[in-house]
């Protein structure tokens, strides 16, 4: 028997700002220790100072991974789809359906792991079902698996006005100032990448546009949304609705700025990813094949978290490539900088 070969399904640029509205929120509730995105920490200052008691009050309610079910919405809103449109749209939504998509009720890859009727008794209030829901969604993460089991405790009711709350109070008092800055920032560099896509094949488009991501196609997937971050550089966040994969990938550093004078940030980016010996002993170990994150931590003997946090880093610098299908790295050909990097790849152990 012969099998067709799966093609990479249509490929859409979305510029809708709400995307990035909701990233923003979901970079803001990071724990203070997982605060390692590019931009700058006087923003969290910032927006500590700004921000209502309401507004943090509600923000503690619901754990980071709800931003995925956000991002379900955005896809569903209405046009004109701009944020006023979204928090109506919210508004509208009935209290179990919207806790269904804060769960990640809709993602296909939930369901290979969790039973959909365990999922449903515990939004139902199922105190057992809860608690092995919150276990089995967040394996070896106490603290998540505690943010689960107290936002499915709440009455669905409670929860939605917290959410509305959440929204609106972050629109007015945080993004709706900042709206005008950031979105020249992503339309240019949605320009770009439309410019870009008319030239290399859709693989090939969505590994330069997430700066080393390589997708691999899968059979269930029939739209792939393409939307910029500037809040959440320099990972990607990625979503699975239904049969929709939504990327929020970081937008180019050439992107950010129009100033012609300022270094250019790519290489500030990759020099300083350079800089570090761990990082380069990182790159040795990928210039002899491909590795899972495990594998790395093993033969370099540091924690799963802090390797992670280098990869991202030698990631955003397209260094390295990350395979969607098996969550496997490998050097990026052709990345290398300079000929004494490349000969230290190639030397010996």
């Amino acid at each position: 028997m012969s099998f067709q070969p799966i093609h990479i399904p249509p490929i859409m640029l979305d510029t809708s700002p709400v995307y990035e509205f909701i990233n923003s929120i979901h970079v803001f509730s990071a724990s203070r220790f997982e605060r390692k995105y590019d931009i700058s920490p006087q923003w969290f200052d910032e927006v500590e100072v700004k921000a209502s008691p309401e507004l943090l009050a509600s923000i503690e309610i619901f754990p980071q991974k709800c931003s995925h079910g956000l991002i379900e919405l955005a896809y569903d809103c209405p046009t004109p789809k701009d944020i006023p449109a979204f928090l109506d749209y919210l508004a509208t939504i009935d209290p179990w359906e919207l806790r269904l998509h804060m769960v990640g009720y809709y993602t296909r890859g939930l369901h290979h792991s969790i039973p959909a009727d365990l999922i449903q008794q515990a939004i139902r209030g199922d105190n057992e079902a809860q608690r092995q829901f919150a276990r089995m969604s967040n394996l070896d993460e106490p603290l998540l698996q505690k943010a689960l089991l107290s936002f499915l405790t709440n009455e669905p009711d409670e929860i939605k006005q917290h959410l509305l709350t959440m929204t609106n109070c972050w629109y007015e008092e945080i993004f709706r100032d900042m709206e005008p800055e950031i979105t020249p920032i992503l339309l240019r560099d949605v320009e770009a990448k439309r410019a870009l896509q008319q030239t290399v094949p859709p693989e090939r488009f969505i590994e330069l546009a997430t700066n080393g991501y390589e997708y691999i196609p899968e059979p269930f997937i029939r739209e792939i949304i393409l939307t910029p971050t500037y809040f959440g550089r320099p990972y990607i966040h990625i979503s699975e609705y239904r049969d929709i994969r939504i990327f929020a990938y970081p937008v180019a550093d050439e992107n950010i700025t129009t100033d012609t004078k300022a270094p250019p940030a790519r290489f500030i980016r990759l020099y300083k990813a350079l800089g570090d010996e761990r990082r380069l002993r990182i790159l040795k170990e990928l210039s002899t094949g491909s590795y899972g994150l495990q594998e790395l931590a093993d033969s370099l003997g540091v924690g799963k978290t802090t390797l992670h946090h280098h990869m991202v880093i030698l990631r955003s610098a397209g260094l390295i490539r990350l395979r969607s299908s098996d969550k496997r790295y490998s050097l990026r050909e052709g990345t290398i900088p300079s000929d004494l990097l490349a000969a230290y790849l190639k030397k010996e152990m």
